[in-house]
């Protein structure tokens, strides 16, 4: 089970990401869902993205709706990745790893 704490690391990873190379609105984005973290103790309603965006609404009542639609997902898909990594089988994850090794490095080449 995903906990408060490594959700919490897992949105401050993002913001750093954000701030190095993401727009000023995901940006913001990522701040205010580390503010709705930090104000409720229970992951319970991240499990669905109605009941996240209930959540938020609560949380930032100053906001408008899409940025509170974007907060919430950006809770709920990152809630429902992490649980989902963490309850992947040993045998999935060492499959998992054997097919990254054999893919070998992937790269972008310029078309015209």
């Amino acid at each position: 089970m995903v906990t408060v704490q490594q959700l919490k690391n897992e949105l401050t990873k993002d913001l750093e990401l954000f701030r190095n190379d993401g727009t000023e609105y995901r940006q913001e984005t990522a701040e205010l869902s580390l503010k709705v973290l930090g104000n409720v103790h229970t992951l319970t309603p991240f499990m669905d993205r109605a009941r996240t965006f209930k959540v938020v609404s609560n949380e930032l009542k100053e906001a408008d709706t899409e940025r509170k639609k974007d907060v919430a997902k950006m809770l709920n898909v990152t809630y429902v990745q992490m649980n989902t990594r963490q309850n992947y089988s040993s045998d999935f994850k060492r499959k998992l790893s054997q097919r990254k090794r054999q893919r070998g490095k992937i790269t972008l080449e310029l078309t015209k």
